[in-house]
């Protein structure tokens, strides 16, 4: 299924929120930040049940929180989407291709629930997919792993809950705004890829642990 792009504007507009979903670096004790990549969820789903919402002009650039992001990697058969990040979003990642599609998780994912889970962030993660390339994501999945740097200003503050969802044959994504030149290729190709950012490296490097 896929949405206009007059229904993906009006989407950002009635979901917009100043408060996104962290978690005190504090909290982390039990998370291993050194590793870059990891395919153990239990402790990661433990982490979000102790997350909170916070402003984000107050937290944005803090490392003493980590904000969490649904990083979703969309495939088609063996191949990858993989967009160019735009001019007018994160600046620090302007000019970077990548393979992971996602941003903050805000409070209306919650869906007016009082608890915060790994349904919130997959919640987060179908409202990225509506508004950045236009397509509907039905099935609930889970993550398959999540993924952290701590060499950027970017990674110091943000945490990547990863996720691998195929698409059939007929969904169709579309350009928008928010993702320029889309294209696929398989994941051994990606390692060839010119200015990935960094989470997408990581992912690339370790793809072999997916099963695909």
């Amino acid at each position: 299924m896929t949405i206009s792009p007059h229904e993906i504007a009006m989407t950002k507009v009635i979901l917009y929120s100043n408060e996104i979903l962290a978690v005190e670096r504090t909290i982390l004790k039990d998370l291993p930040l050194s590793a870059t990549f990891s395919t153990d969820i239990s402790e990661l789903c433990n982490l979000i049940s102790k997350s909170c919402f916070f402003k984000r002009s107050e937290i944005e650039s803090d490392p003493s929180y980590k904000q969490l992001i649904p990083y979703v990697i969309l495939m088609r058969e063996k191949n990858v989407l993989i967009y160019l990040r735009p001019h007018d979003l994160e600046s620090r990642l302007e000019g970077f291709s990548s393979i992971g599609f996602g941003g903050h998780v805000i409070r209306n994912d919650t869906l007016k629930s009082e608890t915060i889970d790994i349904k919130t962030i997959w919640n987060a993660a179908k409202r990225e997919i509506l508004e950045e390339i236009g397509i509907s994501l039905d099935s609930p999945e889970k993550p398959v792993g999540w993924v952290n740097e701590e060499e950027t200003a970017v990674g110091k503050v943000h945490l990547g809950i990863v996720y691998i969802v195929p698409l059939g044959t007929n969904v169709k994504p579309l350009l928008t705004s928010e993702c320029s030149n889309l294209r696929s290729a398989p994941f051994e190709d990606l390692r060839f890829v010119y200015h990935l950012e960094p989470w997408s490296r990581i992912i690339v490097k370790n793809f072999k642990k997916f099963h695909l």
